[in-house]
């Protein structure tokens, strides 16, 4: 019956937590933004849309479980930060795929080229549809040092620090073209952080648990 589904919604709620509640919510509803149909029927990139969808949404989870792992960092503003700090890369595919689609007879990308292509602009183009869309400025903060080659600490932005490894170690483990400068990156703000490389076998144990949970949203 309804009532009975009711209840086992909130008894669902409470074992999980709200705020694990709320976090899964804001995934799912994030997921249309990489859905490549609801602005085309091209399917030529249906699989790319649901790579870069499950690296944020991993990265999402992997971010704020970091926080609290290290208590250092707000676990709210790590989630959003890591669904959006790679938001560009979609923009720009949506926007590679209308060309196509406008220009049938151009010859297509490799996939080696187009996730090079994705990576040189995603920086710049997520800067503008995150002021575009007045979303909070240390999103667009994020947006625009997650590749810095070096970032000091920064008491009012610790969560820079937890997207550059989060975000660096599940690029190194699941993408062979990662950008080299990636390990460096890693390397930086985990020192940052007072994180030995010691502990890099847990959280990339963690990572794979979470993808898990993120292509479960899929």
């Amino acid at each position: 019956s309804r009532g009975k589904e009711v209840q086992h919604v909130r008894e669902a709620i409470i074992r999980m937590g709200m705020q694990e509640v709320a976090n899964i919510a804001a995934a799912a509803s994030t997921r249309s933004l990489f859905d490549l149909s609801v602005r085309s029927s091209h399917q030529s990139f249906g699989a790319k849309w649901k790579t870069l969808w499950a690296a944020s949404t991993t990265c999402a989870f992997g971010s704020c479980w970091l926080a609290a792992r290290t208590r250092r960092g707000d676990p709210q503003r790590a989630f959003l930060s890591g669904l959006l700090h790679d938001i560009g890369k979609i923009t720009a595919l949506r926007a590679y795929d209308e060309v196509q689609r406008r220009m049938p007879g151009m010859e297509p990308l490799s996939e080696r080229l187009l996730e090079t292509l994705l990576e040189s602009v995603h920086v710049e183009v997520g800067l503008r549809m995150l002021n575009h869309w007045q979303l909070p400025s240390y999103l667009e903060r994020i947006c625009a040092e997650h590749h810095a080659r070096e970032l000091p600490l920064d008491p009012d932005i610790l969560e820079v620090h937890l997207i550059r490894i989060i975000a660096g170690l599940y690029d190194i483990t699941t993408n062979p073209w990662y950008r080299r400068p990636v390990e460096k990156e890693v390397k930086q703000s985990m020192h940052e952080f007072g994180l030995e490389l010691g502990a890099l076998g847990e959280i990339v144990t963690q990572l794979k648990n979470l993808s898990q949970k993120a292509k479960a949203l899929l």
